[in-house]
C-alpha cells in the first residue's frame, strides 16, 4: 500500500517538502471554501497541482446535482475566478484553474 502512493519517503524529513505539502493542502482548502460559499451541493475530487516556471495549474473536477440552479458555464467561470483570485493572493504566483463539471446522476 505505501509504495502505491508514489511518495518519496526519504523526502519527508526535508522541510521544503513539508512546506510544499502544506501549500497544496492550503490551496485545496481554498477550493473547498469557494465551493461551499456557492452551494453545499457541490463536491470536488481529483484535485492536483502542476507547477510550471511561470504559473501554477490548479486542476480538479466538480460534481453538481443533475438539476442545479446555476448553469454549468456560469458556475465554471464563478469557481475559476474565485479560486484564481484567492490562490494568487496566497501564493503570490499566477494561477490557472482548470476544472471539469460532472453531473451527479444518483
Amino acid at each position: 500500500f505505501i509504495q502505491s502512493l508514489s511518495i518519496d519517503w526519504n523526502k519527508i524529513e526535508d522541510d521544503s517538502y513539508l512546506r510544499e505539502i502544506e501549500a497544496i493542502n492550503k490551496l485545496k482548502e481554498v477550493v473547498l471554501e469557494v465551493l461551499l460559499n456557492i452551494s453545499n451541493q457541490i463536491a470536488f475530487h481529483d484535485f492536483r497541482i502542476v507547477k510550471g516556471t511561470t504559473h501554477i495549474n490548479v486542476l480538479f473536477d466538480v460534481v453538481i446535482p443533475r438539476k442545479f440552479s446555476i448553469e454549468d458555464e456560469v458556475l465554471k467561470q464563478l469557481i475559476i475566478n474565485e479560486v484564481k483570485e484567492k490562490c494568487e493572493r496566497i501564493t503570490g504566483t499566477i494561477i490557472h484553474v482548470i476544472l471539469n463539471i460532472d453531473k451527479d446522476y444518483v
